[in-house]
């Protein structure tokens, strides 16, 4: 990640740089460059967002991701399913004994929430910092967005 930082800072500067100066002069644009440049922006946007295959890696990730999710579903509803979890309501009308006191204080009454593993955040953070490298390596997504144009003396 050492090495990626001070890229992302870099090419955050640059296109911060070109949107601070294309505000600046969009009010000097005429109207015909303003629609021109709004089409232009919007081609691009819908050129990024098109959807495209799934990677190795991605699919990979998305099965994990569902793997444990299911795993967390089974392990909730047996939970739940277990007497001791119910609170004394649904215990009476089910014809158990209610739990009084120190039982009744300190057992567990509501599953916890998911949270994701560390193998998977692992491969989401390589994944992540894969993609990151390749697109600013290859300039792929940052140049093609904007093009920069010289308006009036400056």
């Amino acid at each position: 990640m050492k090495t990626t930082f001070p890229l992302v800072m870099k090419v955050g500067e640059k296109l911060k740089n070109i949107f601070l100066e294309a505000a600046m002069n969009y009010n000097k644009m005429s109207d015909s460059e303003k629609a021109e440049a709004n089409d232009k922006i919007r081609e691009n946007v819908k050129e990024i967002m098109k959807p495209r295959p799934k990677t190795e890696r991605e699919k990979e990730l998305d099965r994990l991701a569902k793997e444990e999710k299911e795993e967390y579903e089974r392990n909730k509803n047996a939970f739940y399913a277990d007497p001791i979890h119910w609170n004394n309501n649904k215990r009476r009308r089910h014809g158990l004994s209610v739990l009084r006191g120190s039982v009744n204080k300190y057992r567990s009454k509501k599953y916890p929430a998911f949270y994701p593993s560390v193998k998977f955040f692992g491969r989401l953070d390589d994944i992540i910092t894969e993609t990151l490298e390749d697109n600013f390596k290859n300039n792929e997504y940052f140049n093609s967005f904007v093009e920069e144009k010289r308006f009036g003396s400056w």
